[in-house]
C-alpha cells in the first residue's frame, strides 16, 4: 500500500538518523528526540527537562532568542519543542530547500544553547506562568493530579511542568549541568520524513554533530504500580470531573493491537459504546472518551467525562456499568470487524500527516529499536483475533482494579461514602 523509502544509519558517536522519503510533497519535518523526560529527573528538580526545553530557544552560541525564531518563520517554516514522560522533541517543519536550515537550528538547540542568568529567571517565570494557566483548566488539573495519585511516588506521576517549589528552587547553573550531562549524542534519534535524501541527511548532521562525543546516559528505570483507591477532590467548577483507570500494557507489549482495539469500543470516538450511551442516549455529557496512555514499562487505560454536579453519580456508575459489561460480554465479530476497519483508517489517514510519521520513526526506533511500517502495522491490526481480544479483556479489564478520581463542587463527606460503595 505505502510507498515510503525508509533508511538508518548510525554515526560513530552513536546519534541515530532516521529518513522516510515521501515524493508527493514539497514539505520536510526534522525531530531531535532526546531518550530523557519527566520519569528521569530527580525531585529536588521536578520539571527540569521542560525548563530546559523552554531555555534553549532563548539563545545559542551563533543565535539569539528573536533571530532563532525568525531564521525559521522567514521561510514560513515552524520550530517548536515538547517535552514528555520518557522524551524530549524539538522539531521543525519547512519547504525541502530550507531543509538544511531546520538541522541547522535544531543542532544548534541540542548542543549549543547559552544558559544566560537573565534569561532564566525570564523564562523561569514564563514556565511558572504556564503552570498556573494549567492549574486554572480544570480539565489539564484533573489529568495531572490524577497522575500523581495513580503513581504516587513513581517518576511517572511527576507533572512535566514540576512543581512552583522545585522551579523556584532551581538555579541556572544547576539546570545547565542537566543540560551538559543529559544532552548527549548515544541518547539521540535524529528522525526526518518528507522530499529528503538519507545521504544528505546523514552528511549534515555528521556536519553539525558528528564532533561530540560517542557517550550514552543509561536508563534507570522502574516499572510503576497502581493502587486500587477512589478519591474526590473539592474545587468550584459548574461540571463534575471524572476519570477512571485501569493498569494496562506498555507501548511495546505484544498485546498492544487487541488493546487498540479494546479501547476503540468503549471510548475511542463517537461511535463508542460510552459515547453512545453517555452522551447520546442519556444527554448527560458533551465530553466523554477513553485513551490507552502507554510508556515503555507501563500503561494506563483512562475513561474521562466532566458532567453536571447534579449527575455525577449517575454518570460514574454507567461508566462503570460499560466496563463490566464489556467484562462480561467481550466484543462480538461483528462489532470487532466495524473497529478493525476504522483503526485501519485511522492508521492510513494519519500516515499521511509527515510529523505523524516522524514521531512514529522515532518512537519506534527508541522503544523497538527498529522500524515498522505502516503497511506491517495495518497488517497487524488486520490480523487481531477474537480470541486475543478476549484474552486481553479478560485480562486487563477488571472494575476491582480501577481507581477512580473526581474533582468539582460536590458534597464531601456524602461523596467520600459513596465512593466506598463502588
Amino acid at each position: 500500500m505505502s510507498d515510503f523509502e525508509f533508511k538508518k544509519t548510525q554515526l560513530k558517536n552513536g546519534i541515530r538518523v532516521l529518513t522516510e522519503k515521501h515524493t508527493n510533497t514539497k514539505c520536510t519535518v526534522a525531530g531531535f528526540w532526546l531518550e530523557r523526560g519527566t520519569r528521569d529527573e530527580t525531585p529536588e528538580v521536578m520539571g527540569v527537562f521542560h525548563l530546559i526545553e523552554h531555555l534553549v530557544f532563548k539563545g545559542t552560541k551563533k543565535l539569539n532568542a528573536l533571530e532563532i525564531s525568525k531564521c525559521m518563520e522567514a521561510v514560513g517554516g515552524e520550530l517548536n519543542a515538547f517535552t514528555s514522560k520518557e522524551h524530549t522533541c524539538f522539531h521543525a517543519t519547512s519547504l525541502k530547500e530550507d531543509f538544511e536550515l531546520s538541522l541547522d537550528v535544531l543542532a544548534q538547540l541540542f548542543n549549543e544553547a547559552v544558559f544566560n542568568p537573565e534569561d532564566f529567571d525570564k523564562e523561569r517565570n514564563v514556565v511558572l506562568q504556564e503552570l498556573l494557566m494549567a492549574k486554572d483548566d480544570i480539565e489539564d488539573s484533573v489529568f495531572e493530579s490524577y497522575f500523581e495519585k495513580a503513581f504516587g511516588k513513581h517518576p511517572l506521576g511527576w507533572p512535566i511542568l514540576g512543581h512552583e517549589e522545585t522551579l523556584t528552587s532551581m538555579s541556572c547553573e544547576q539546570v545547565k549541568s542537566w543540560y551538559k550531562t543529559n544532552y548527549k549524542a548515544g541518547n539521540l534519534v535524529i528522525s526526518a520524513v518528507g522530499n529528503v535524501e538519507h545521504d544528505q541527511v546523514v552528511a549534515l548532521v555528521e556536519r553539525y554533530l558528528g564532533h561530540l562525543p560517542a557517550e550514552r546516559v543509561e536508563f534507570k528505570r522502574s516499572p510503576a504500580k497502581m493502587d486500587v483507591w477512589r478519591e474526590a477532590s473539592q474545587r468550584e467548577s459548574e461540571q463534575v470531573h471524572i476519570v477512571l483507570g485501569l493498569p494496562t500494557i506498555s507501548y511495546g507489549d505484544k498485546d498492544r493491537f487487541p488493546a487498540y482495539l479494546v479501547n476503540a469500543c468503549l471510548g475511542g470516538g463517537m461511535t463508542s459504546r460510552l459515547y453512545q450511551k453517555i452522551r447520546e442516549d442519556k444527554g448527560w455529557a458533551y465530553s466523554v472518551f477513553s485513551m490507552l496512555n502507554t510508556f515503555t514499562d507501563s500503561g494506563v487505560h483512562i475513561i474521562y467525562a466532566a458532567t453536571d454536579k447534579k449527575l455525577y453519580q449517575q454518570v460514574v456508575e454507567s461508566l462503570i456499568e460499560e466496563v463490566k459489561i464489556l467484562k462480561e460480554k467481550k466484543i462480538g465479530q461483528e462489532e470487532l470487524d466495524f473497529y478493525r476497519k476504522q483503526v485501519r483508517g485511522q492508521l492510513l489517514i494519519a500516515s499521511e500527516d509527515i510529523e505523524n510519521r516522524m514521531t512514529s520513526l522515532a518512537v519506534n526506533e527508541m522503544v523497538f529499536g527498529q522500524y515498522r511500517s505502516v503497511d506491517s502495522v495495518i497488517s497487524e491490526v488486520e490480523n487481531v483475533t477474537q480470541e486475543a481480544v478476549d484474552k486481553y479483556i479478560d485480562k486487563w479489564v477488571d472494575v476491582s482494579k480501577m481507581n477512580i478520581y473526581l474533582m468539582g463542587d460536590m458534597p464531601k463527606e456524602k461523596t467520600k461514602k459513596w465512593l466506598e460503595t463502588l
